[in-house]
Parts: C-alpha cells; sequence; structure tokens
C-alpha cells in the first residue's frame, strides 16, 4: 500500500475517532486517504452541501462558520465533518481553509 506523504498510522492513532484501531487497520486507513490542495481562504464544504467526504487536517487551521459567525478554529491533527460523511446529513456549517492547511480526504 503507498503511504501518503505526512500521514501515518501514529498520526491517525493521535485522532480520537481513531483510537483503539489495530495497527493493520490504520495502515488500511492510511492508503485510503489521498493529499488535496485547497488553498488558503477557500470554502472546503458550505451549509446544506451533501456530506459524502470526511478530511483531515494534518497542520494547519480551518475555521468554521454558522450564519457568518466563527464557530471554531480547528488546528491539525483533527478529523473534519466525519459526523456528516458518516450519516449522510447535510453540512450545517461553512469550513474556510486557513494557514498552512494540509488536508486529506
Amino acid at each position: 500500500m503507498t503511504r501518503k506523504p505526512g500521514l501515518t498510522t501514529d498520526l491517525l492513532r493521535s485522532i480520537p475517532l481513531f483510537r483503539g484501531i489495530s495497527d493493520e487497520q490504520l495502515t488500511e486507513l492510511v492508503g485510503l486517504f489521498e493529499a488535496i490542495d485547497v488553498p488558503q481562504g477557500d470554502v472546503l464544504f458550505d451549509v446544506g452541501d451533501h456530506a459524502k467526504t470526511l478530511y483531515l487536517l494534518e497542520e494547519g487551521e480551518v475555521t468554521l462558520y454558522q450564519s457568518d459567525e466563527e464557530t471554531h478554529r480547528l488546528c491539525g491533527p483533527v478529523v473534519i465533518g466525519e459526523l456528516g460523511a458518516m450519516t449522510g446529513l447535510e453540512r450545517n456549517s461553512r469550513a474556510v481553509v486557513g494557514p498552512q492547511a494540509a488536508l486529506f480526504q
């Protein structure tokens, strides 16, 4: 399996969602993620979007907004959009990519 630059089993294990998963399963998960290039200031997803993807922020920042009000500033490593991706619910916030964000989907 090809390993993605910067994305390791240790990084995944540091995220609460992936704790308790075996090394073998984490290695498989690493192979499923793909690096994406999203410029600073671009919208990663918006309110009402159909959630099909979860994102992993390896480093940098992503800011979440509801009704044009900042609600959360996320710093990597963290998973973003997992609830919607797992349930198919529409996105309830806008995610804007911040400085030095390294993202995977």
